[in-house]
C-alpha cells in the first residue's frame, strides 16, 4: 500500500512539472487560443473520419489537418 502511495505522488509530480513546463511564459489568453486551435483541429478530423481508426492513423490525420491550416 505504501508503494502505491509513493507511485501516485511520483506520477503527480511528473504531471505537475510537465504542465508547468508547457505553460511557462504564456498568458491565459495564449492558453485559451492554443486550446481553441487544438479543439478545432480535432473537430475537423472527426468530421473527415467519423468512424475513427488506429492511433497511428489519428496522428497522421492530425498532422494532415495541421499542414492544411
Amino acid at each position: 500500500m505504501t508503494f502505491f502511495g509513493i507511485a501516485l505522488y511520483l506520477i503527480l509530480s511528473v504531471f505537475i512539472s510537465w504542465s508547468v513546463r508547457c505553460i511557462r511564459g504564456k498568458s491565459l489568453d495564449d492558453l485559451f487560443a492554443d486550446h481553441h486551435r487544438n479543439h478545432h483541429r480535432v473537430q475537423q478530423v472527426i468530421e473527415k473520419y467519423p468512424t475513427g481508426g488506429t492511433w497511428a492513423q489519428h496522428r497522421s490525420w492530425m498532422e494532415e489537418v495541421q499542414r492544411d491550416q
